[in-house]
């Protein structure tokens, strides 16, 4: 019996100290998302996620937001403040391909997820993603300029240099 209590506290033990944190109720079955290392604290908004609605959920899609229901409790885990479209103007196109053949992209199921939790940005997104409403989940990346074009040929075009465009694109910075 004596033994039966040792046993028993030392299986309680863990739990207690798991229970005195404050830990946020985040389940991510896998790690769908890593911030590349190269990326800093500057390259991304912070607090803010860009998602993509799986297309099985986007008749649940409003303009005032996500209506899935059980969606609630990522929301509410992530203290979610505004969840709006990225591209409130656009409509789902008329139809699946154009006038070329091409399939045509659907804009409108891309939302800005806005949350105050006090969580790293990768978990967010894999928390968000864990949910299975969304086809993509990312953050939403602060793109920097290319000073120099990304144009191969640059090399060959001599009259950049007699304008000096190359110092021109140094002083736009």
């Amino acid at each position: 019996m004596r033994y039966l209590g040792i046993v028993l506290g030392f299986c309680l033990l863990p739990s207690l100290f798991v229970l005195g944190q404050d830990s946020p109720p985040y389940q991510v079955k896998s790690q769908y998302f890593q911030l590349p290392s190269e990326l800093g604290g500057d390259d991304y908004v912070h607090g803010v996620v860009v998602a993509r609605v799986d297309e099985m959920y986007h008749h649940l899609c409003t303009q005032a937001g996500i209506n899935i229901p059980g969606f609630e409790k990522y929301l509410d885990a992530l203290e979610v403040t505004v969840v709006g479209k990225s591209f409130p103007c656009t409509l789902p196109p008329g139809e699946p391909f154009d006038a070329l053949g091409r399939r045509t992209v659907d804009l409108s199921p891309i939302y800005e997820i806005q949350y105050q939790a006090r969580v790293d940005i990768e978990m967010a997104v894999n928390f968000l993603w864990s949910s299975g409403f969304f086809e993509y989940v990312e953050p939403l990346y602060i793109y920097q300029p290319m000073y120099d074009p990304a144009d191969p040929d640059t090399g060959f075009q001599y009259y950049l240099d007699l304008v000096q465009a190359r110092d021109a694109w140094d002083i736009s910075k």
